[in-house]
């Protein structure tokens, strides 16, 4: 998508509030993507008005896989293949988190729940679980798939000031909000004492280390705003009361992918498929049937793609 100039708005670092930045990199979608020099934050200015911005958010967000020109969401969110990889990625994380935190009882948020796998994962460890998110249609098959959790669509800001939580979870969000200290403080008001709160975004370390031009940070997901190494983060938790626990990175080198040979015979099979109305069928039978196993790996402030960090209400 290319947007026109009527369409976008210049905007100060959300971190200090300069207006001085240094452009970084042009994005293929046209718009620039810009560092404070004051603080280092990392974001895009100008961007797309607020109205536009939500408008992104649709279910074909999530079903990316449909259109495969999209620079925009994820590549068929509520397929059975992802919701199997998403499953066992999920338990993954959460032993991982549980075992760093060394809490497990208590009720926990997800913030952009989707489907909701997260938000099982943490129902069958005994949490009392609240999932959120803006997209209608994603709640709707959240609630088809686990009707005994409870979700809601809106913003996280529409929770009324007297909910608390011991967990809030929010993966892959914080690059997508407009005000990143906002949605910090909305994060500690929602946070019971000692409450943890566990984020994930892309790893802007990980760009400056694979070189700018051969990020996915900033050759895709062209709904991202905002780009956090975790120093920045960190000045964020300190910014609004919450410290920082602990955080690493997976092992995803975060480079773009070149195709090969065995890219493009998928992409054809895929493409067969569909024309013959089977792809859905195909994903199924891999679901029910073949159940690939994934491996995941994370290292302790480690420069792989996907950040974890941890923050504690103090």
């Amino acid at each position: 998508m290319i947007w026109n100039l009527d369409e976008l708005e210049e905007v100060k670092c959300d971190l200090c509030g300069s207006s001085m930045t240094e452009q970084i990199f042009l994005r293929a979608d046209g718009l620039n993507v810009v560092e404070c020099k004051n603080c280092g934050l990392c974001f895009v200015s100008p961007r797309p008005k607020k109205d536009l911005i939500a408008k992104m958010y649709d279910r074909g967000y999530f079903e990316k896989g449909k259109d495969e020109c999209s620079s925009y969401g994820y590549d068929n969110y509520f397929g059975y293949s992802n919701r199997n990889y998403l499953l066992q990625r999920w338990e993954f994380m959460t032993n991982l988190i549980f075992d760093i935190t060394k809490k497990r009882t208590g009720k926990a948020l997800e913030i952009g729940c989707a489907t909701g796998e997260f938000c099982y994962v943490l129902d069958k460890r005994g949490l009392k679980v609240l999932g959120v998110d803006i997209s209608n249609s994603a709640i709707l098959e959240a609630k088809r798939r686990y009707p005994n959790i409870d979700f809601f669509v809106g913003s996280v800001e529409d929770l009324p000031e007297k909910e608390k939580f011991d967990y809030i979870f929010a993966f892959e969000v914080i690059e997508h909000v407009l005000s990143p200290t906002e949605f910090f403080k909305t994060i500690k008001r929602l946070l019971s004492k000692d409450g943890i709160f566990v984020l994930s975004t892309p790893n802007y370390n990980c760009g400056k280390k694979v070189g700018l031009e051969h990020w996915i940070g900033f050759n895709g997901s062209f709904e991202h705003l905002y780009f956090f190494a975790p120093e920045i983060l960190k000045m964020y938790g300190e910014k609004t009361g919450l410290s920082l626990m602990e955080w690493f990175t997976d092992d995803v080198e975060g480079v773009i992918q070149i195709h090969n040979k065995e890219s493009f015979k998928k992409a054809f099979i895929k493409k067969v498929l569909n024309k013959l109305n089977l792809i859905e069928f195909s994903r199924k039978v891999k679901y029910y049937i073949v159940r690939p196993k994934y491996e995941f790996h994370c290292a302790k402030e480690g420069d792989g793609n996907d950040l974890f960090m941890l923050f504690y209400n103090k």
